[in-house]
């Protein structure tokens, strides 16, 4: 990424910014909008009727909601209007860690790698096999309370209404998605609505090898994975229509991004490690509960280290990080608050 030049990144953070303001600047003028003509117009998509779940109290509450994030997008877009230097030099950090990342692949001795653990692979791929066909025995199973729920009262809307409808904590918003593109390709068979939750069950075999390998052994990681491939609980999840395979994949990604942070990391391991953060928040809420967990290993890991340097580097990309979980999670959301 070493060709594009710092006028690029600028240019970049530029169009953030007139976003960022533009954006704010129109959830401001939103909510400026009169109560009565609104309504009008909601009376008018009602069919003739009345929209009588639109109160004046309900449209009150929306208001002060979008001068609150209007008004934060604009401060946020003044942030990075005085922080612009800075900004830009991050996104360039990440592109040149891209493309470190990019030159290290085509580099690394990939054959060779495999054939040194082609046992171990060989091991993985069967056991990927059979638990493929352990949780298609189970595909067809009946379906079960919370994930009639989620098919009938989320998936079965628009999509910019499960995007933003979060009534209650059953609406799984980024798997409810998946479901819906899911039984919209393959039809409304229960192994359709079923397939998002089923795939992501079953890259946790891989996904758990990658990671104790990471940590330990490939002898560990091939028991691991064969713990994860059998376990009862998570064949059930495995083909059950909602969104925990999802979140726990993801919590896998984030902790497997962890091991080369505690290592000296880079800019995009930083923002790689808070997407998929973020995208475990935007399955489920309580992925709060399992990156707590990869926090405070992080956080121990850089205080009880003893080299200065490398503990202030380590907790600055921490607290980077978990900024960047922050802001991307708090995106994904707006529809919703």
């Amino acid at each position: 990424m070493l060709f594009l030049s710092d006028k690029f990144f600028l240019r970049f953070v530029a169009i953030l910014i007139i976003l960022f303001f533009l954006g704010g600047a129109a959830m401001a003028a939103v909510s400026a909008i009169p109560y009565d003509l609104i309504k009008s117009k909601m009376d008018l998509l009602a069919g003739g009727g009345s929209s009588t779940l639109f109160t004046a109290d309900l449209y009150g509450q929306i208001c002060l909601r979008l001068r609150f994030f209007g008004g934060a997008a604009v401060l946020f877009a003044l942030f990075l209007y005085v922080a612009k230097k800075k900004t830009a030099l991050y996104f360039r950090a990440v592109a040149d860690s891209a493309g470190g990342l990019m030159k290290a692949i085509k580099k690394y001795p990939l054959r060779q790698a495999l054939r040194r653990e082609a046992v171990y692979h060989t091991a993985l791929i069967i056991l990927i096999a059979v638990a493929a066909l352990v949780r298609i025995y189970f595909l067809d199973q009946p379906i079960k309370f919370d994930e009639a729920g989620s098919y009938l009262y989320s998936s079965g809307r628009p999509f910019f209404m499960i995007a933003s409808y979060y009534a209650t904590p059953n609406n799984h918003i980024l798997h409810t998605l998946l479901m819906r593109c899911s039984y919209l390709i393959f039809g409304g068979a229960l192994w359709a609505v079923r397939l998002p939750a089923f795939l992501f069950g079953l890259l946790l075999v891989p996904a758990t090898y990658a990671v104790v390998r990471r940590l330990s052994n490939g002898r560990a990681a091939l028991l691991t994975a064969a713990l994860v491939a059998s376990s009862s609980f998570l064949i059930g999840y495995s083909v059950n229509a909602r969104g925990y395979t999802m979140m726990f994949f993801f919590f896998l990604c984030v902790l497997y991004l962890g091991t080369y942070l505690i290592r000296g990391g880079n800019s995009l391991i930083q923002l790689l490690l808070a997407f998929f953060a973020a995208l475990g928040f935007y399955t489920i809420p309580v992925m709060l509960y399992p990156f707590s967990i990869v926090v405070c290993w992080l956080f121990l890991f850089a205080v009880l280290n003893k080299n200065r340097a490398r503990r202030y580097r380590d907790l600055k990309q921490l607290f980077t990080s978990l900024l960047l979980t922050f802001f991307m999670t708090m995106v994904l959301y707006l529809p919703v608050f």
